[in-house]
């Protein structure tokens, strides 16, 4: 009689002749996984090889020549992160695991048992990645169009794991008048292969209807086209198409909003729907989100372009034929209400005798951040007597029984809150009426600094001959260029000694103590006339007579005089000298020849006057010459 195995001794070895030579199978080691490699032929399958670990008790050639071993697989990817496990029966080293997803990166691991038996599985093996070969992308982009007064732009979805078939690299648009219209459809900035990232291009609207398409393509090869129409620019519509039956919106959350739609018409020769949604009305294209389904489909759930306390407006369209679009739906939703961001600003309308007519208009759906629920009036007179009267969503109200002086706000309402718009001030008193609007002391003081700036900037020169000293410059001066031609043809030198050429220079801004006007010398006036081109040459050897004045309002204004100047120095000019009480004055100084012929002159250079060729006159602001700049005299 046969000895039974001690309790607590180890089990037979995996050396097995024969499954029938056992009483138990085995635990077996696990695999050596030594491969995995994709392959060129086969783009849906991947090839595991793997060997024997180093205690294995089945020979090569009982792997090769006997169907004994089962084999899992499991695979996952990123794209596909759930686990797939299979399980095959295994004759030779290596194994292929096909269904699967070309141009898809994958992790596998084996392990394996003993058929017969039903014995446990081995533990997995060692995990490996690889790729599975790309082949042409299987199905066509989904695409729609975004329609604006001069360009048409084309937008297209990215293509799924399952239809780009690997890495998509580029995109082409190509498009063609319809059937029946001759014509080129100019493609604009839609030419020529466009990069993977791009999801979208621009076209000019074509000046008549075409059909455009769109490819993705891979390294091994092109999609199928997507098509769509694009309308002319004066499209005339053809037959009406149903509108949908009716579109709800329902809030799952704060960042989601699930839609449902009836079609209309029965859902006849309908290929599929479009959505459309944004956080502004009318739609732009910066904010615009949207996403075709199959005709099948009767929801989508809005995941993407949706913040709480922002409006978001949902349009449902279908497509029929050549992704012909019908009419569209609109709804308009809040994942979550809240506090206005601003209250209505009123206007007053009417004033009466003893009552007030105001006006508003009700703020943008982004600025109430939630749905109207109405207005509310608050009045306040000068006794502080409060009062209150609800509007609903009117935005006008006329309040009567008034006198004296009322505070007046406006508030608006929604779920999550109510905020007061600007108050005025009505003032009601013996017939006669006014309003004012009240402003907070943070909005108007920027105003106030604005307003002091600008009468700084008009009274700037003012400014300067009040607390700055005019000190002529030379190197700027003009007057070397001066006299005419013409006179020192005749042999005049005017100006003459040097001199006076010094005293011409830039007003300069000195310290307000030097500023004493009791310490500058007297100023040089050179006054020329530009009478030589009027007198005759019988006038010629004329002595005008010269007179000067201030022109400035001041107390120091006057007029000086001077007959016959001494001596002379032609008939076409003179020298001035100016008291130190003048040097900061505009002087006017005529020259009179019995007919009257002017010339105004001063401390900077005198030139005439080319477009006032009759007046024979120039005007010059006098400067005043400190001691270094102006010599005295």
């Amino acid at each position: 009689m046969p000895m039974s195995p001690a309790i607590g001794s180890q089990p037979p070895t995996c050396h097995l002749k024969s499954a029938t030579h056992s009483q138990s199978t085995p635990k077996l080691y696990a695999p050596h996984f030594t491969k995995l490699l994709g392959i060129a032929e086969k783009p849906e399958c991947l090839k595991l090889f793997w060997d024997k670990p180093k205690s294995f008790g089945l020979s090569r050639q009982e792997v090769e020549n006997k169907s004994i071993l089962l084999f899992q697989i499991e695979l996952h990817s990123p794209e596909q992160p759930h686990v797939r496990v299979r399980e095959k029966n295994v004759s030779a080293f290596h194994v292929l695991a096909c269904n699967l997803v070309p141009g898809i990166t994958y992790t596998a691991r084996m392990r394996y048992r003993i058929v017969f038996g039903n014995g446990p599985w081995s533990d997995w093996s060692k995990s490996l990645t690889n790729t599975t070969t790309e082949a042409a992308p299987s199905a066509a982009p989904l695409i729609w169009r975004f329609i604006e007064s001069e360009h048409v732009t084309l937008m297209w979805k990215p293509l799924l794991p399952g239809q780009a078939n690997g890495k998509v690299l580029q995109y082409a648009v190509g498009c063609r008048g319809q059937e029946g219209v001759h014509g080129v459809c100019g493609l604009g900035r839609c030419g020529g292969a466009l990069p993977a990232p791009r999801r979208s291009c621009q076209l000019p609207v074509p000046p008549h209807a075409c059909s455009c398409s769109v490819w993705a393509a891979n390294s091994a090869g092109t999609s199928p086209p997507a098509h769509i129409t694009i309308p002319s620019a004066t499209a005339v519509p053809g037959l009406p198409r149903p509108p949908l039956s009716s579109v709800w919106l329902t809030v799952l959350g704060d960042r989601q909003l699930l839609v449902r739609w009836v079609p209309g018409g029965g859902g006849g020769g309908v290929k599929g729907f479009v959505l459309q949604w944004s956080s502004v009305s009318p739609p732009t294209l910066e904010w615009l989100h949207w996403e075709r389904v199959n005709a099948s489909v009767r929801e989508y759930i809005i995941t993407e372009g949706v913040e709480p306390e922002m409006p978001c407006y949902v349009s449902v369209r279908a497509l029929y034929g050549d992704n012909e679009p019908g009419p569209e739906l609109f709804r308009k939703a809040f994942t979550r209400q809240g506090v206005p961001s601003a209250g209505p600003s009123v206007v007053l309308q009417e004033l009466g005798e003893d009552s007030v007519t105001l006006r508003w208009g009700q703020p943008p759906l982004a600025q109430l951040r939630g749905f109207l629920l109405g207005y509310t009036i608050f009045y306040t007179n000068a006794s502080g007597h409060s009062h209150r009267k609800a509007l609903g969503n009117s935005t006008e109200v006329t309040l009567r029984g008034l006198k004296g002086k009322y505070n007046m706000c406006l508030e608006a309402s929604t779920v999550g809150g109510s905020t007061v718009g600007p108050c005025i001030t009505v003032l009601m008193a013996g017939g006669s009426v006014g309003v004012s609007t009240i402003f907070h002391w943070g909005s108007a003081f920027p105003i106030m600094v604005l307003f002091g700036l600008l009468v700084a900037f008009t009274l700037r020169a003012r400014i300067q001959r009040s607390v700055c000293l005019s000190i002529p410059d030379a190197s700027r001066s003009s007057v070397s260029s001066w006299p005419p031609p013409h006179l020192l043809q005749n042999g005049l030198i005017l100006l003459q000694p040097e001199e006076h050429l010094n005293a011409l220079y830039e007003p300069v801004c000195h310290n307000q103590s030097e500023a004493d006007l009791s310490t500058v010398k007297p100023a040089r006036l050179l006054a020329l006339s530009t009478a030589s081109r009027h007198l005759t040459d019988s006038q010629s050897s004329l002595s005008p007579d010269l007179r000067y004045h201030t022109t400035d309002q001041s107390p120091l204004s006057k007029d000086h005089s001077v007959d016959h100047l001494t001596p002379p120095l032609s008939p076409l000019a003179a020298t001035i000298e100016l008291d130190y009480h003048l040097v900061h004055s505009n002087i006017s100084i005529h020259f009179d020849y019995s007919t009257t012929h002017k010339l105004e002159g001063g401390c900077h250079a005198v030139q005439p006057v080319p477009s006032d060729e009759k007046n024979n006159s120039v005007i010059v602001h006098s400067a005043s010459c400190d001691e270094q700049r102006f010599p005295g005299h």
